[in-house]
């Protein structure tokens, strides 16, 4: 169910200019023991808002460049949390991909999932690796963030999606996936989640923060 139009998000994350700021504030109510940050980048996750909730620390994250700083930050946490590390995408087969990435960036967009016709300048295709969802053993995830550059609609579409309780999610709006904007992620999710849009939602991207609907308890 859409809730609405969260202003005090929206200027919470204008101030902070993070969304993992605005994970570790929603967080602050979850205390999730498993976390999954799709679209890691280079790990900054876990040391902005995982490190202050004990458990798993799960890191998905595509751009070769990105690896050696996951891995350090895995290594320099170590004791402290349980890590888990897919160099590369989650998908329903394991296998590669091939990927766009832009040749000069400081990775905030290393998960291209369009080229998006050099609009953003000069893209280069590498091959990814693929790693199927039952990947991640566990049967519930407490929370995930997710920027993935336009594959949140693919995402939402498998049944893995069903294993995640909460999530803030930066959605890709016409201008950078063509024909598709937040509208079509709350109609999709609707029934499952309560959700609430924060961001300029005319702007190419937004967010969405949704948590499971209970139906059992509801039913009762």
């Amino acid at each position: 169910m859409y809730l609405g139009h969260s202003e005090e998000l929206t200027k919470f994350n204008a101030e902070m200019k993070s969304i993992y700021h605005v994970c570790r504030f929603v967080c602050e109510n979850i205390k999730p023991k498993i976390i999954l940050d799709l679209g890691s980048r280079y790990g900054e996750g876990f040391d902005l808002f995982g490190n202050f909730f004990k458990g798993v620390y799960i890191f998905v994250e595509p751009n070769p460049k990105c690896f050696e700083k996951i891995t350090d930050v895995i290594e320099k946490f170590k004791g402290l949390n349980s890590f888990e590390f897919f160099p590369g995408v989650l998908g329903e087969k394991e296998g590669t991909s091939k990927m766009k990435i832009f040749s000069s960036d400081n990775d905030q967009s290393s998960n291209l999932y369009t080229d998006r016709s050099g609009k953003y300048g000069e893209t280069e295709e590498i091959e990814i690796n693929v790693f199927p969802y039952e990947k991640i053993e566990s049967e519930s995830i407490n929370f995930a963030k997710i920027n993935i550059e336009g594959g949140e609609y693919d995402l939402i579409e498998s049944g893995f999606f069903n294993k995640i309780q909460n999530f803030i999610m930066e959605v890709h709006n016409h201008e950078w996936i063509e024909g598709k904007s937040y509208k079509d992620i709350l109609d999709r999710l609707g029934s499952d989640y309560d959700m609430m849009t924060y961001g300029n939602l005319n702007y190419k991207y937004c967010f969405i923060v949704g948590a499971k609907i209970d139906k059992d308890c509801i039913q009762r």
